[in-house]
């Protein structure tokens, strides 16, 4: 992959804190720092499938 290109490959989330809005806080500021940096941002497929109703 090239340098415009980032890659997500795993995010987690304490089970004390999950169900509270952490997980989507959290991918949303990836997504948002990534912007300045990458052109791309490749999730794997098992974030992406988690995140899908996000709509991002």
């Amino acid at each position: 992959m090239g340098r415009n290109v980032g890659r997500v490959r795993r995010l987690y989330v304490s089970a004390s804190v999950r169900r509270f809005g952490v997980g989507r806080m959290l991918v949303q500021s990836v997504i948002a720092e990534a912007r300045n940096y990458y052109q791309i941002l490749v999730l794997k497929p098992i974030i992406q499938s988690r995140i899908a109703h996000l709509g991002l």
